[in-house]
């Protein structure tokens, strides 16, 4: 199969493509008769499961993007391509099937999302999507899947923060726990935790085609900042999810002075999630006097040492005191007696 490319004002032709499989390397190229011309770019797909793509004005070969082998799966060593190709937002949407298709369907049939600058494949679900690629409309990408008898929705999806932090009234100095999670609130995936972009077609495979569950998903990042009764606002760091234990986030911080602060979280969105944000309230009060320590063992053993030995001596004074009263009283009455001789 060979394109070519014909001026629509003159009638000349501008350039012709070489026979496709030069560029596929798949002689089932012979039927690659689908065609996307977008944002100066041309793109031919068809039987050979391949998508090339080349310069609109002056044929040049840009790229060519061929999927894996499928084994004995299909009798053409890949998955072939019978529909149209989609495009938006800089890229093409290539889902594979076949002009006649057996049944059962054959495994391993998927849709894919490339760069329309590089052919770099930016994700991919497996599904039996008929050759259509589907239809977009405001950043959604709606399409049917043959493999379940579902229509799928692909775009950006909802998420909502659920944020905490305790104790909810300290002192001043004390340090306080900021907790929380950020969750996807799509309709087919609602509460489930939000994952990091490259982590995002493993993971739809597990939420939405029963894969198994990733086990090394990195979250998303979540920003916290307090702000004051004063309306002063502190960034207070950053803190990332972990989607294996549900979306939580945590994050220790001591309120740097008395006020009723205002937590607040902001996960900023990604190419996968809109973004959102939640707040929570604490208060910091003013530190009361410390208390003075109670005295050691040893400290207590010490002090009373010291009482007893004070003890002892007062007992003497007494006794002194007391003796002296005797005798002074003593030599009153003698003195009264020798008068009265």
């Amino acid at each position: 199969m060979q394109w070519h490319v014909i001026d629509i004002k003159t009638g000349n032709e501008m350039w012709v493509t070489e026979p496709l499989n030069v560029y596929t390397t798949s002689d089932w190229s012979v039927y690659d008769w689908t065609v996307l011309a977008a944002d100066g770019k041309v793109f031919f797909s068809g039987q050979s499961g391949c998508v090339v793509a080349f310069d609109l004005k002056t044929g040049r070969h840009l790229w060519t993007f061929r999927q894996e082998s499928s084994g004995v799966m299909t009798p053409y060593g890949t998955c072939p391509h019978f529909g149209r190709l989609n495009y938006a937002d800089g890229k093409v949407y290539f889902a594979v099937t076949e002009h006649t298709p057996t049944s059962p369907i054959f495994r391993g049939y998927r849709m894919y999302c490339l760069n329309a600058e590089t052919g770099e494949p930016l994700w991919e679900i497996p599904g039996f999507y008929n050759g259509e690629s589907g239809a977009i409309a405001d950043g959604y990408l709606v399409t049917y899947n043959g493999y379940d008898n579902r229509i799928y929705c692909f775009g950006k999806g909802k998420t909502a923060i659920e944020l905490s932090a305790s104790p909810k009234i300290v002192t001043d100095g004390s340090a306080i726990l900021i907790e929380g999670r950020v969750i996807d609130k799509s309709p087919g995936a609602k509460d489930t935790p939000a994952v990091s972009d490259e982590d995002m077609t493993e993971w739809m495979k597990h939420v939405y085609m029963q894969y198994p569950a990733p086990q090394n998903l990195k979250g998303v990042t979540v920003e916290l900042y307090a702000t004051s009764e004063d309306g002063s606002t502190t960034r207070i760091g950053t803190a990332n999810t972990d989607p294996l234990k549900g979306g939580v986030f945590s994050l220790m911080w001591t309120p740097p002075k008395e006020s009723c602060h205002v937590i607040t979280a902001v996960f900023a969105g990604s190419k996968s999630y809109w973004d959102s944000y939640a707040s929570t309230n604490v208060g910091v009060t003013k530190a009361s006097p410390e208390a003075p320590a109670p005295a050691t063992t040893e400290q207590a053993k010490s002090i009373q040492s010291v009482i007893n030995s004070q003890q002892s001596m007062m007992n003497m004074l007494m006794i002194l005191v007391a003796i002296a009263i005797i005798l002074g009283v003593v030599n009153i009455i003698l003195i009264v007696m020798k008068l009265q001789k």
